[in-house]
């Protein structure tokens, strides 16, 4: 449906840029210019690319905050490439994920490199080395939880913590413009995320999935990874709900 790194318009205040290869994430953009916020920040391998597409949309690629819906390699990498440019960017995870953030903590934040021995363990972890990006330790200005309202522009987004991909997981959603953004919890077409990395749990997801199919107003699903669903969304979680 869109192109890769590319930008495009979704509403009159979020934009998508879509995920690159090699483990990268959707970004996406709200608000307007001298007012913009990332929600993940992919993988780092194409930040230069991703200002610029900012600065011809917004005129301007200056970013006022990061919000990270959870601490993994492919949403995260990114923020320190942003914070290098824009030292004064203000970081939003929720306060579990920013125990990890803070701490710079690889086990949790490339679980891959956990998992894999030999040759396959030797690609993985000099990936973010050869493009200066390992994770670092990193301030989260603001630390959400459950119920907490993020307004940003004409958005006015409640945190819905989402724990089972990982612990402190969170999707975001505007009840009056029935907008839904899912980070990796749950994906188009009822797809949704991993439990078999560190922090994981297929019990705490299951739940998650059920208590977003009980949310009675998505019409626009946005996930972390896939095509956004611009029409009737609920549908969508609640075929990932069903499936377990």
């Amino acid at each position: 449906m869109f192109q890769r790194k590319t930008i495009h318009m979704i509403t009159e205040d979020i934009a998508i840029i879509p995920e690159g290869s090699m483990l990268d994430s959707n970004l996406y953009v709200i608000g307007t210019a001298g007012n913009l916020m990332l929600i993940d920040s992919g993988n780092g391998m194409a930040t230069n690319r991703i200002l610029s597409l900012i600065k011809n949309q917004y005129g301007t690629d200056e970013i006022q905050a990061i919000l990270q819906t959870h601490y993994h390699i492919d949403h995260i990498l990114g923020l320190y490439q942003f914070k290098k440019k824009f030292p004064d960017i203000k970081v939003y995870a929720h306060e579990i994920e920013a125990k990890v953030i803070e701490a710079g903590d690889n086990r949790y934040i490339n679980p891959m490199a956990n998992m894999f021995t030999g040759p396959l363990q030797s690609v993985i972890e000099p990936i973010a080395k050869v493009f200066g990006i390992n994770p670092e330790p990193t301030k989260v200005d603001i630390k959400l939880k459950e119920d907490d309202i993020i307004k940003w522009g004409s958005l006015s987004l409640k945190v819905i913590h989402t724990p089972g991909h990982t612990p402190g997981g969170i999707c975001l959603h505007d009840k009056q413009k029935k907008i839904l953004f899912t980070g990796d919890t749950v994906f188009t077409h009822g797809s949704f995320g991993r439990v078999d990395f560190i922090g994981g749990s297929a019990e705490l997801l299951q739940k998650s999935l059920k208590k977003l199919a009980d949310l009675e107003d998505v019409e626009i699903l946005l996930p972390g990874h896939m095509n956004p669903v611009l029409k009737n969304g609920k549908k969508h979680l609640e075929i990932a709900s069903s499936m377990w």
